[in-house]
């Protein structure tokens, strides 16, 4: 499948339950090209402290964004661009270290209650 070939065997696609991503033709799409697959009925619900881009990567995007120069549309892509580019790839990797500790205790949490 597509995904595995792009991100190799080890990698599992969470779906969340945007309405982009929910749509018959996504799931379609993602279960043919992500065979390790979560849907959004097997996963916690509102977990996105268990996914380093909800849990750091768009916080860091937004807080490194000038939000005062964005006017339009193109605007704004460009400073997306540029606040994914602020984030430097230490930053993210410690993110992921810090995430694997967390999640393990998460998953402690999750199972007693």
């Amino acid at each position: 499948a597509e995904g595995q070939r792009l991100l190799g065997d080890e990698f599992i696609y969470q779906q969340d339950n945007a309405t982009p991503h929910k749509h018959k033709d996504s799931i379609a799409w993602i279960k043919k090209n992500f065979p390790r697959f979560i849907d959004v009925k097997n996963w916690p619900p509102n977990s996105p402290d268990l996914n380093v881009l909800d849990y750091y990567m768009w916080d860091a995007i937004g807080h490194n964004m000038h939000w005062d120069k964005v006017k339009s549309y193109d605007s704004l892509i460009d400073e997306i661009k540029k606040g994914i580019s602020s984030v430097s790839k230490n930053d993210l990797l410690r993110s992921v270290q810090n995430w694997s500790s967390y999640s393990s205790n998460y998953v402690v949490c999750y199972a007693i209650f």
